[in-house]
């Protein structure tokens, strides 16, 4: 039996087209005698669709205009547990950082990737700097500027 698998791309940041791009690959590359798999694409005002149209569509954005193929109800295969994994090709807030791996964890849906405390740390780099420091790991020199610092 086949797993089933979301595949979540796009998003609300600013590396929405390239989730896309990296999601494009993805699609073409998972071997789908293994998987039955569920693109759900997340537009920039945070809708979810699951999409069954060409993976070309994905990657140059045409997706979001192909009615035929995209059905309003992506969150609801992930919330309904319709899917085993959820694997999240997204890039930056409210995909790198910690946001979706920890939807998944409270649905008790596995994610690929790094977990939710190791996902909002690294996209923290001054807390990365100060954990890195504080374990003696060897780094470049750094110089913490703050909105604050900048504007006085």
């Amino acid at each position: 039996m086949k797993r089933k698998v979301a595949v979540l791309f796009g998003g609300q940041s600013t590396e929405h087209e390239v989730s896309r791009v990296s999601a494009s690959s993805v699609l073409r590359h998972i071997d789908q005698s293994k998987y039955d798999i569920y693109p759900i694409g997340i537009n920039k005002d945070g809708k979810w669709f699951e999409y069954s149209g060409k993976i070309d569509n994905i990657e140059n954005g045409d997706w979001e205009k192909d009615e035929r193929h995209k059905s309003p109800n992506g969150e609801k295969v992930v919330f309904n547990k319709e899917v085993e994994v959820v694997f999240p090709v997204l890039h930056g807030q409210f995909g790198e950082d910690g946001t979706v791996q920890g939807l998944c964890k409270l649905l008790n849906i596995p994610c690929v990737g790094p977990g939710v405390m190791s996902s909002a740390l690294c996209m923290d780099k001054i807390y990365t700097k100060y954990i890195l420091e504080h374990a003696g790991i060897k780094q470049a020199d750094y110089v913490v500027i703050t909105n604050y610092d900048y504007k006085t």
